[in-house]
């Protein structure tokens, strides 16, 4: 349960009760229930808008995958993975400023996830970083390894703390 901001009224459902289990009496199931009312989820109730948001961050997602993927090529295969440092630097940088600024205060919430988990969520790969570094230190480059991770960790978090001074400047 949660107090509404403007009339300082609580809503929200009770939660079910439950056995110690963590299951429903009665329930012939297994496994346990969550521990969450599913009616009390954000947008539950508003199937819409979740459609649209769903869109919103597949179309998002698109252009994001197709700005990371441009990227790569511009930058091309080399001994050191740029493109993957520079796709994550630069959305540490994006996501920072985006959600400190107009994500926080002027933008629908389906347009700051649009551009958070689809665009910028696309764009920038902690999968790659992490094969990447794999692959650096499974061909015996453990230097190139450790700078590759320093470059990375450094770098985002340096560009999430500068983008984050822009985002509450805009």
């Amino acid at each position: 349960m949660g107090t509404d901001a403007r009339s300082g009224r609580l809503h929200g459902a009770r939660a079910p009760q439950r056995h110690a289990r963590g299951l429903r009496r009665g329930d012939p199931r297994p496994h346990p229930q969550p521990l969450h009312d599913r009616a009390r989820l954000p947008g539950r109730r508003r199937p819409l808008a979740r459609r649209l948001t769903a869109l919103a961050v597949a179309v998002a997602g698109a252009l994001g995958a197709l700005l990371r993927w441009r990227i790569g090529v511009a930058i091309g295969l080399r001994s050191f993975p740029w493109a993957t440092l520079a796709v994550n630097v630069v959305g540490c940088f994006a996501l920072a400023a985006v959600l400190a600024g107009p994500g926080a205060s002027r933008w629908s919430p389906t347009t700051t996830t649009a551009v958070a988990v689809g665009l910028l969520g696309a764009f920038t790969t902690f999968s790659t970083f992490g094969y990447e570094t794999f692959t650096l230190l499974r061909t015996d480059e453990p230097a190139r390894a450790a700078a590759y991770v320093t470059l990375s960790l450094a770098g985002g978090l340096g560009a999430s703390a500068l983008g984050w001074v822009v985002g509450r400047s805009l």
